[in-house]
């Protein structure tokens, strides 16, 4: 697992991995700083997520939630390692949701039963999927990286997703910060980012992705977006209705028809 945080520009209280297992609810709060539009923010250091030595498929959300944050640093304090915390509190309490969302309008998992046979093939997928979260075994051999775009949570004062604008201020203070994550290698056939891409000022991690040196490196790799499965998100309880999400959300629902036929795209291309 990348380690950053001690290496971080913005880490200028001198936070250490080590503090992390004495931390404190109080004292969660220790990368803080303020973008230039005068949106307040702070930095949580939690680089959840786990580190297949070779995905095929990456899931990226944008950065932990609140829950996640609480969930990694419990585990952490309860003497689990960095890296069996990360595992197993990606995601939090949006892991069902994303993997119905991702079984029942995709493909998702037929890809993973030709791109990772040994761990997939035969089995049932929700246990598989569970195991990959509890398992480090299984974290290892699933085939998908699940990360973040960002190694901290990012918080607001309003506890909203956080602008553009305080993104950009990490990226252009700590040009290594976004993306830092992924695990790229000859085996990787698709990034998923977690959103719905839309024209708003808000952080759309494929388009940033999408103009940095590590994108432009990439080369047959399918890069698409899925609607983000949180529980603040009205898109999955209309998940079965295509037409009503179509009407109320249309960028959300684009975006399920974008990574549907880039799925149906890739197993075409691993059944030739």
């Amino acid at each position: 697992m990348k380690v950053c945080l001690e290496t971080c520009p913005l880490n200028t209280a001198g936070f250490t991995v080590a503090m992390l297992h004495s931390q404190t609810d109080t004292d969660f709060h220790t990368l803080k700083t303020k973008a230039k539009n005068g949106e307040n923010y702070q930095l949580s250091y939690a680089p959840v997520g786990n580190s297949p030595a070779e995905p095929s498929v990456i899931i990226v959300g944008k950065t932990p939630g609140l829950k996640t944050l609480e969930k990694f640093m419990s585990l952490m304090r309860s003497g689990l390692s960095m890296e069996h915390s990360a595992f197993q509190s990606v995601y939090s309490n949006m892991k069902l949701t994303l993997f119905n969302m991702l079984n029942t309008q995709t493909r998702f998992f037929d890809l993973m039963e030709l791109v990772a046979p040994h761990y997939w093939e035969g089995k049932d997928r929700l246990s598989q999927w569970n195991a990959a979260f509890d398992s480090y075994n299984s974290s290892q051999a699933c085939g998908i990286q699940l990360t973040q775009s960002c190694n901290c949570c990012i918080h607001t004062s309003d506890s909203n997703e956080p602008n553009k604008s305080a993104y950009k201020e990490i990226s252009s203070k700590n040009p290594d910060c976004l993306f830092s994550s992924f695990i790229v290698t000859d085996k990787l056939k698709m990034i998923v980012f977690l959103d719905s891409p839309s024209k708003d000022s808000r952080f759309h991690p494929e388009y940033l992705f999408l103009r940095t040196d590590k994108a432009r490196q990439l080369r047959n790799i399918i890069i698409t977006s899925f609607p983000h499965p949180s529980g603040a998100s009205p898109v999955s309880s209309l998940i079965a209705e295509p037409e009503r999400l179509k009407k109320k959300y249309p960028y959300a629902y684009q975006a399920i028809e974008r990574t549907k036929k880039a799925i149906e795209d890739c197993i075409s291309a691993q059944q030739e």
